[in-house]
């Protein structure tokens, strides 16, 4: 379940951004919004005099000018009071340049830098009211937001490239009219139709609209990217799917009317616009609630025993066997795993059943990379594929996270191999010098 930022947009919007900073006269930090889905290393950086950036993670209030920053395998949401929501990616920098909100006639301004990396955006109330209330500037040209999802990258060169992601002007849903106006060199390209983009060079007008190729599309993902030799687990979507309080998107085939073909890639479009960020799980310590709760010295060991059922391959129609998952915690240097077989998810010995070959003489599985928490955000978890690489591909979307008990953990099994498909979790708990 995807945990809300706030009750409602008044509750964090009586106030307005326009005079104090208008005049750089102010050096007190006004909230405008707050982080969510936060994942890897994601820093902040005050606008006052003598700022030292921060580590945001999620539910932590972002003030106005921020400088927000993300590392190789960072990302996060930023939901302002309004509802607009950006979210960046990977290498990426952002900040909001201007935002002024009266949420008892939902009007304002909103304006945002992007310097950097990947980004996608929804516009909220402020936008919905007056869409040219709201614009986005980029190292080269500018976005007029027309009340819709939209899209971009920044590349190394300088040049940009920009989509509509839905709806645009032609739906049949009764949703408002949506467009992307993309300003350079004195030349405006509108975006009308989702999936299609635009591409921004240094000195040039926009290009022409064309609709993005899968490998364009590709390099719009905002997922971190995962370290060599894992992978992303496999992750389905809902057509409605909850992002904040954006409310629940609608199935495209009522927005595009009928089904088909040209139906299925418009789904597919927008299930990318609004896919899966979830916002910290409430079962689930996040890192900064864990780093508190940590001891200064020491080291700790997290084990756990289950059992697991299977499908296919060596597990016929159904089969069944023990499983482990254990690791180490150095307090000292704030990591967890790094232990070889004595940070892993595994097959347990001999009971370990269809899966284990040769029936397991020695445990069957993968490794927990060293990985140092320190300095992460979000939910306090760690995931083969998608925070460590591990050492057998088999068990990617394997791991473990941190209960809100943070001296027990809940281990994840995800596994694919000998023609077998396998899952289960667990609750194991520490032993050592221990929360």
């Amino acid at each position: 379940m995807i945990k809300k930022i706030f009750s409602t947009a008044a509750a964090i919007a009586l106030f307005s951004t326009q005079n104090a900073f208008a005049q750089g006269a102010a050096q007190q930090l006004t909230s405008i919004g707050a982080a969510g889905a936060v994942a890897g290393r994601v820093t902040a950086l005050a606008p006052t005099e003598g700022a030292i950036g921060r580590v945001l993670s999620s539910g932590k209030e972002v003030y106005f000018k921020d400088t927000i920053a993300t590392g190789a395998r960072g990302r996060l949401q930023i939901m302002l009071a309004d509802q607009t929501v950006f979210t960046i990616g990977p290498d990426s920098e952002m900040l909001i340049d201007e935002f002024v909100y009266d949420p008892f006639t939902d009007t304002g301004k909103v304006a945002a830098q992007v310097t950097k990396g990947v980004f996608r955006f929804v516009t909220g109330k402020i936008a919905r009211k007056k869409p040219s209330a709201m614009n986005v500037k980029l190292p080269n040209g500018t976005i007029g937001i027309r009340g819709t999802l939209a899209a971009g990258k920044i590349n190394a060169d300088g040049s940009s490239i920009v989509a509509l992601l839905g709806p645009g002007t032609g739906n049949t849903a009764g949703e408002r009219p949506g467009s992307v106006d993309i300003t350079n060199a004195g030349e405006t390209v509108t975006l009308l139709r989702p999936g299609f983009a635009t591409i921004i060079r240094p000195g040039a007008p926009p290009t022409p609209p064309f609709q993005l190729s899968p490998d364009q599309m590709a390099q719009l993902e905002l997922k971190p990217a995962a370290e060599a030799g894992g992978g992303d687990p496999d992750k389905s979507q809902d057509d409605a799917k909850r992002v904040g309080q954006l409310g629940e998107t609608k199935k495209v085939s009522t927005i595009v009317g009928g089904e088909g073909e040209e139906t299925r890639k418009q789904n597919d479009i927008i299930g990318f616009a609004i896919q899966e960020v979830d916002f910290d799980d409430p079962n689930i310590i996040n890192w900064d609630a864990f780093r508190a709760a940590a001891p200064t010295s020491s080291n700790a060991t997290y084990s756990g025993n289950g059992t697991y059922t299977c499908t296919g391959g060596v597990c016929g129609a159904s089969g069944s066997g023990d499983w482990t998952a254990h690791f180490e915690v150095d307090w000292v240097n704030k990591t967890v795993g790094g232990g070889g077989t004595n940070s892993h998810v595994a097959f347990q010995v001999s009971t370990g059943g269809p899966l284990c070959p040769s029936g397991c003489s020695s445990e069957y599985g993968s490794n927990i990379d060293l990985t140092n928490f320190s300095q992460l955000g979000g939910d306090a978890q760690l995931i083969q594929g998608q925070h460590y690489a591990g050492t057998n591909s088999e068990f990617n979307g394997s791991g473990l996270q941190f209960n809100n008990q943070p001296n027990t953990f809940t281990g994840i099994l995800k596994y694919v191999g000998q023609g077998s498909s396998a899952d289960s979790t667990l609750t194991g708990s520490c032993s050592g010098t221990c929360p």
